[in-house]
């Protein structure tokens, strides 16, 4: 059975991703914590990687900073314990991307070597 959100003190649980859970702050704030479940075709796998939560969330933080001057983001705090970020409520705008190079580079040579 895929790992449950975790429950956080003072914090609503509002919804469960594949990967991420989004919890509402007493004070109104939205809090969305990386986990360490893993989903391969829109499916969550039963085993987490440890760590991988953490990991998602450092690279994000990376991200953001790195574009700070071009794009302003949603980050208001890092400073929450146990925690990764929260930012404001704002208006879910549903994507989902999966990276498929690999695969497709793969069909194109197979099919450039075809008879």
């Amino acid at each position: 059975m895929p790992t449950a959100a975790p429950p956080i003190d003072g914090a609503a649980h509002l919804h469960s991703g594949k990967v991420r859970d989004l919890y509402q702050l007493p004070d109104g704030r939205l809090l969305m914590v990386a986990s360490d479940r893993i989903s391969a075709f829109d499916f969550i796998l039963e085993t987490p990687i440890p760590d991988k939560g953490e990991i998602l969330t450092r690279m994000s933080l990376w991200w953001f900073e790195q574009l700070a001057d071009l794009v302003p983001h949603h980050v208001l705090s890092t400073e929450v314990p146990a925690a990764p970020c929260s930012g404001p409520p704002c208006a879910a705008r549903p994507a989902s991307t999966t990276r498929y190079g690999s695969a497709c580079a793969e069909a194109a040579t197979r099919l450039r070597t075809m008879p």
